[in-house]
Parts: structure tokens; C-alpha cells; sequence
């Protein structure tokens, strides 16, 4: 999966983040994340939506190089593309230029680990921090 591997790694540095940083936030070793962008292997679905949570673009941006890869029916190609203009108009997807610049590396690691948490693991790491933050006032 050549195609995705070059989205993978196009959207890991858009993002300004290292393919171990990745590796962290998907719970996974930093060879088998290599192994996705140099097409080697290709990653399950649910991988996949992490990646997208990660990056913080819609799961279609990697389905439709993998249907491209696997050369299915132009419909689906086109369904695909269709989902994505609608998903970036409706959700209002985050560019570049959205993106906070300065964050160190253990910053860009944090942000990526919460992405791809579900909502009850986000709501108590926000009342985590909501807590620390309190204190600290004191």
C-alpha cells in the first residue's frame, strides 16, 4: 500500500510529529509503524481510525488509497470522495495553518495520545487536568 504509506507519512509531518511519537500514541513499536508508511504491512481498520484521530482528518483519506491500491470500482473511489468533501464541510477540518506551532515533542505526544482516546477516557483526563489546574491557582 505504497499510496497510503505516502498519506501516513505526508500527514505524520504535516503534523510535525516523529514516527516513534506515533507509535506511542497508537500503543504500537515504531518499526510496525514504519512498516505502514513504507507499505510493508497495512493497518487494521480500527488502526486506521486512530491514525485519522491522530492527524485529525476523516478515515476516508486513508480508505480511498487503499481502494485506489486495490483498484475496486471507480463508484466506490467516487463515494469516497464525495464522503470527504462532505465531512470537511460539515466538521470544518483543521489545515495547516490551523495547526498550534512552537509544541515540543513531549506536547505534540501528549495531543496525539488524546486523540485517540474515547470520550470517557477525554472527559476524565480534562477533569484530570481541570483538578491540577486548580490546585495550581492555590
Amino acid at each position: 500500500m505504497k499510496g497510503l504509506g505516502k498519506k501516513l507519512k505526508y500527514y505524520r509531518e504535516n503534523c510535525e510529529l516523529s514516527q516513534q511519537q506515533v507509535a506511542n500514541a497508537l500503543n504500537v513499536d515504531r518499526s510496525t509503524y514504519t512498516y505502514y508508511e513504507t507499505g510493508k504491512t497495512t493497518p487494521s481498520a480500527s488502526t486506521l481510525l486512530k491514525l485519522s484521530k491522530i492527524f485529525n482528518v476523516p478515515c476516508a483519506v486513508f480508505l480511498e488509497s487503499i481502494n485506489q491500491e486495490l483498484n475496486l470500482n471507480s463508484r466506490v473511489a467516487d463515494a469516497d470522495g464525495a464522503y470527504l468533501a462532505q465531512y470537511e464541510e460539515e466538521n470544518s477540518v483543521v489545515t495547516a495553518d490551523d495547526r498550534i506551532y512552537g509544541l515540543n515533542k513531549e506536547e505534540k505526544e501528549l495531543i496525539a495520545s488524546y486523540r485517540v482516546l474515547d470520550a470517557e477516557q477525554k472527559d476524565a483526563f480534562d477533569a484530570f487536568v481541570k483538578k491540577l489546574l486548580s490546585q495550581k491557582k492555590k
